[in-house]
């Protein structure tokens, strides 16, 4: 019966599996966002308890999926720790500030600042939760909006990769508003340039991490 199944599911294109995943993986959170970008958003306990099951359900539904075309997550995850790989982290979180910075003052430069106002983010979510979330939400992203999509775009060179990873990075915070867009774009190609070089997401895990859990431990809680 198995045999049969992963026979079916390796008939399927690729360009339909990457549809499916992907629209699984970030979808729904970019349709969401899109819609509600002007809308103030609250990181409460019930929606990171929430995101947390919803982000380990849906992977598993993928991975399953994955494995069902032939891909050995286990066998060929790339994620190696070593101290080259550490600094990058710190590297790569510390650019990605620089490049939010100065997006940020072209932005208001081209735009003025009135055009660039973001809805309001408040997280009253216990610190437990967010740190949870900021250990389980980047393994999640990285592992489809970067070594995924990378598995499927490879074979088209470095432009289109970064690029996609980049925007699609990108779709799924426009509940985050401008503000997510500007800082968002330059860490997203930043982690799909390192990941092109290194073929380890753990930089990028790290980096991510980073970022959450500052980000989410910042902002207000009224």
């Amino acid at each position: 019966m198995l045999t049969r199944t992963k026979a079916c599911f390796r008939k399927i294109p690729a360009w339909i599996e990457a549809v499916v995943v992907l629209f699984l993986a970030f979808g729904m959170a970019a349709i969401s966002g899109s819609t509600h970008a002007s809308d103030d958003f609250e990181f409460s306990n019930t929606l990171m308890i929430g995101l947390v099951v919803q982000q380990v359900l849906i992977a598993s539904v993928c991975v399953a999926i994955l494995y069902l075309r032939g891909w050995k997550f286990w066998k060929n995850f790339p994620f190696n720790w070593n101290l080259k790989h550490g600094a990058l982290s710190v590297g790569l979180y510390a650019a990605s500030i620089v490049g939010y910075v100065i997006l940020y003052n072209i932005a208001v430069l081209a735009v003025g600042l009135d055009a660039l106002r973001s809805p309001r983010l408040t997280v009253t979510a216990n610190v437990g939760l967010v740190v949870l979330v900021s250990l389980v939400n980047p393994m999640f992203e990285e592992m489809f909006v970067v070594y995924y999509l990378y598995e499927r775009l490879k074979k088209y060179g470095p432009l289109l990769f970064i690029s996609a990873s980049a925007v699609l990075r990108v779709s799924y915070h426009l509940y985050q508003g401008w503000l997510g867009v500007i800082s968002l774009l330059p860490f997203g190609v930043l982690c799909a340039l390192a990941f092109w070089k290194t073929r380890n997401l753990m930089p990028l895990y790290v980096a991510h991490v980073i970022g959450d859990l500052l980000g989410l431990l910042a902002a207000p809680d009224h």
